[in-house]
């Protein structure tokens, strides 16, 4: 939505409600803080676009329920670290306009903007726009029997992540399970992750040699 500007500096901002069908449920949607956005939508989404539906999010649990914003576009960009500028390709306007784009906000009227505080667990088209990473790391916690249902383990998400990243550096195996360790993780995890972890490195350098980026990521279990 390259031509999205606003008329002034405030906007009224509401909630969209949740009335598209069973794929924006409580059951198969994520709160904004959950560690599934975090992981999977960021890189779809970006980093301005992830902090503005937060901030907005927090924003609404500061009012009643039902009651809207009015939202300073100008403070909210310097509230984000962004310029405040609000010409039609600066980077507030173009954060919001992403959030359009991706279905998480729509303009209902002049200077008035609905957003989504839960987003949907990611479709396939975007799964496909993940590194390597995190499509083999979707799929192996639960794509094949249902995001929507799956019991995400936080300890478990942020526990592998960090593992895969200090065997990249060069730790060895018991160097990298003793710094799990001392980040607080549980023992009954460390081992499981560390195995994880070389096992996803050595998958991600067999589908570099099949094809690069773009071919598909598989876990090894």
């Amino acid at each position: 939505m390259s031509d999205l500007h606003f008329e002034n500096n405030f906007i009224n901002v509401g909630l969209w409600k949740r009335d598209a069908g069973a794929s924006l449920s409580t059951q198969s949607s994520y709160d904004l803080r959950s560690v599934y956005v975090e992981t999977f939508w960021l890189p779809i989404l970006g980093p301005s676009t992830i902090f503005f539906l937060r901030f907005l999010a927090g924003k609404f649990r500061s009012v009643a329920a039902g009651q809207g914003l009015v939202l300073d576009l100008k403070e909210t960009a310097q509230c984000l670290g962004l310029s405040d500028r609000l010409t039609h390709n600066a980077p507030m306007v173009r954060t919001i306009a992403r959030c359009i784009d991706f279905d998480i906000a729509k303009i209902t009227g002049p200077d008035t903007l609905l957003v989504r505080t839960f987003l949907p667990p990611l479709s396939r088209r975007h799964q496909n726009h993940l590194p390597p990473s995190l499509s083999g790391l979707h799929a192996a916690l639960g794509e094949n029997s249902g995001v929507k249902s799956l019991n995400w383990n936080p300890a478990m998400i942020k526990s592998r992540e960090l593992a895969i990243k200090l065997i990249k550096t060069g730790l060895d195996e018991s160097d990298c399970e003793q710094h799990l360790l001392s980040k607080g993780f549980h023992p009954s995890l460390v081992r499981e992750t560390v195995c994880f972890a070389k096992k996803q490195l050595q998958s991600e350098k067999e589908v570099g040699k099949h094809g690069g980026r773009n071919a598909p990521a598989t876990y090894t279990k």
